[in-house]
């Protein structure tokens, strides 16, 4: 191999070589795929949740359609309704209960009936 010829092999290595390190610590190099590559994760994460998110509300439609039980259950959560022969008793903050209070010892807590039921136990309907 002539001097020429080696000197022109070195030359387009180190061409070669400048272009690679230029490639991966440029602008465009590996901070920016590191970069891309977080995001990426963050979108596929969101992609998973809005999924599992779609395929509950997905069944809660079936079962709305097909579940008088779960549209009562669901009218009774969302809308706070009650039956004409129910009642609904309000305990105060610390009167027990799933807020973690203590037993209630005083007075008793207030009751609201329902509006088209008399006092007395008839319904109002009647």
């Amino acid at each position: 191999m002539s001097y020429g010829a080696k000197v022109s092999f070195l030359l387009a290595m180190a061409l070669a070589l400048g272009f690679i390190a230029y490639t991966l610590l440029g602008p465009g190099g590996g901070a920016k795929r590191a970069q891309l590559e977080a995001e990426l994760d963050r979108i596929q994460e969101q992609n998973n949740r809005l999924r599992e998110e779609n395929r509950r509300l997905a069944l809660q439609a079936k079962a709305l359609q097909d579940s008088n039980d779960f549209i009562e259950k669901t009218i009774r959560e969302e809308l706070g309704l009650i039956r004409h022969d129910e009642m609904v008793l309000t305990m105060p903050p610390g009167a027990g209960g799933p807020d973690g209070g203590k037993a209630h010892t005083g007075a008793h807590a207030p009751v609201r009936q329902a509006d088209n039921a008399r006092s007395d136990g008839g319904d109002l309907d009647k």
